[in-house]
């Protein structure tokens, strides 16, 4: 399990303008992105199915960021899917999805390098009790 911390919010804006939406599949990822993913803690594992908990609501960059530092430790090809859940509530509040490997680019609409998020417009994480 990886815990990351979530950089001050000005960096994080200018770090959104440098950034594509997207990071390479199979090619070394932005050590900057990775640096911005938030806290999290896996709490379930299925094949390339993820599930973590957030402490505090993400923003589209900060899931991307938690992709990227995912990807690091996973070397199986396939079309994962993340769930990010707010670990107070449990509430989910973002899902990522990418393909890793050529097989599932090919077999996925998903183009190589890209990822695929949607953050909960409406949910925000409270702070667990």
């Amino acid at each position: 399990m990886r815990v990351r911390h979530l950089a001050p919010a000005a960096p994080l804006l200018l770090l959104l303008a440098a950034c594509s939406a997207s990071t390479e599949t199979g090619t070394e990822t932005d050590p900057e992105l990775i640096a911005q993913a938030p806290d999290y803690d896996v709490v379930e594992e299925d094949g390339t199915d993820i599930t973590v908990e957030v402490p505090e609501t993400p923003v589209e960059l900060g899931v991307q960021s938690l992709v990227a530092d995912l990807q690091e430790d996973r070397t199986d090809d396939g079309v994962y899917m993340l769930t990010v859940l707010c670990a107070g509530s449990g509430e989910q509040v973002a899902t990522a999805e990418w393909a890793q490997g050529e097989q599932a680019v090919e077999e996925s609409s998903i183009a190589e390098g890209d990822i695929e998020v949607d953050v909960a417009p409406d949910v925000t994480c409270e702070p667990a009790s």
